[in-house]
Order: C-alpha cells, then sequence, then structure tokens
C-alpha cells in the first residue's frame, strides 16, 4: 500500500513563505525602530519652531462656523487619523512612537502562532491537536491587538492635546476611541474555528481507533 501526500500544497506553501518574510521584517522592525527613535528622539531640537516632531493620530474633530453667535453648532464632525505639526514638549512625541513598538510585538505574537500553523499543514498535519491550540492562541493576539491599540491611540491624543496649541480657533480636537469591528470578529473567529478543528480531530482520532 503505499502514501502519497497532497499535490495541492503549493498555495500553503506560498502563504507560508510570505509568513516567513513578514516575521522577519517584523522582528528586524522591533530591534530597528527604537534605535531610530532613540537617535532622532535625541536630536530633536529644544525649540518647537526648529524640530519637525510631526505626528499621525485617531481623533474625533469639530468645526464651527467663523460666527460670534452663542448658539453655533458644529458644522463639520467626525473622527479619524489627524496629522498634527511640532508639539510644544517631547513627552507626545516619545509616547506616540513606542505605539508601533507595542504592536509589531503583538503582531510577533500573532505571526508566531501562524508560522507554527502553516508549517503543520505543508507537513500535511492538519487533524493535530497543535493547530487548533495555535488557532486559538492567534484569535486572542487579533483581540488583543484590536483592543489595545484604539487605548493606546486614546492616550497618547490625551497626551498630544495637552501639549498643542491649535492656532485656529473654529477647530477642536479631542480624543477618540474606535474599535474595528471586523477584525474583532475575526479573532473570535478564530477561538471558534479552533474549538470546531478540535472536536474533529477527537472525532478521527475516535473513528481511527474504532476502525
Amino acid at each position: 500500500m503505499s502514501t502519497s501526500k497532497p499535490k495541492n500544497l503549493r498555495l500553503t506553501r506560498w502563504i507560508k513563505n510570505i509568513i516567513n518574510v513578514v516575521w522577519y521584517l517584523n522582528i528586524l522592525s522591533i530591534i530597528l525602530w527604537p534605535v531610530a527613535v532613540i537617535i532622532i528622539g535625541l536630536n530633536i531640537p529644544s525649540d518647537p519652531s526648529e524640530r519637525h516632531t510631526d505626528l499621525n493620530l485617531f481623533m474625533g474633530f469639530q468645526v464651527f462656523p467663523t460666527t460670534t453667535a452663542e448658539t453655533t453648532a458644529p458644522i463639520i464632525y467626525g473622527q479619524g487619523m489627524v496629522f498634527l505639526n511640532n508639539t510644544n514638549g517631547l513627552l507626545a512625541w516619545w509616547v506616540c512612537s513606542l505605539v508601533p513598538i507595542v504592536m509589531s510585538a503583538i503582531v510577533l505574537l500573532g505571526l508566531f502562532q501562524l508560522r507554527k500553523i502553516f508549517r503543520s499543514l505543508c507537513k500535511d498535519e492538519a487533524f493535530t491537536h497543535e493547530i487548533p491550540r495555535r488557532i486559538k492562541r492567534l484569535g486572542y493576539a487579533i483581540i488583543a491587538g484590536t483592543i489595545v491599540y484604539p487605548i493606546l491611540q486614546y492616550v497618547t491624543s490625551i497626551l498630544v492635546l495637552h501639549d498643542i496649541d491649535v492656532p485656529i480657533d473654529s477647530i477642536e480636537l479631542f480624543p477618540a476611541f474606535e474599535i474595528s469591528p471586523a477584525i474583532l470578529i475575526t479573532g473570535l473567529a478564530c477561538l471558534v474555528l479552533s474549538r470546531v478543528l478540535l472536536e474533529a480531530t477527537r472525532n478521527r482520532e475516535e473513528l481511527e481507533l474504532t476502525i
């Protein structure tokens, strides 16, 4: 009796190679980014007019009409990525620069699980207890990133708003908090999928023992 491995593993191996590339790039960024932040931070001029500490943050904003009426309401209201130029101090810049490091660490945890999952798939080991366990951990990493990132953005926004002067009176900025439902559902789906695969693995084992 001859056994042969599945022939349709080209896409699986291709995805595995992409994940490996992203994995090593993420490790490289975690190593180089703090070094770059320290070098840039230590060379930022003390005079705000001479520096270029630009920040991109998720914030809420309101635009009021340029009238002196006491009952004016905002004519534009929303939230999104806001580009800010030159904070008065450097604390907000340092905190904002640390956010990518924290998020890269969480992404690294998820990529580690993905690498192990696709390594098992390339070995034709789909029905093992390892894959459901790693999919479950991947789900937790996705959920953690979905929750942690908005919190970091919110806290950073508070620090920035205490350290910046908006030169236009008709524009008001305020911290905003938003969680991506699609990414959160993806993390929850991974938890459900891990449970389903675990049950499928157990049923397969019981069937093999019966035969």
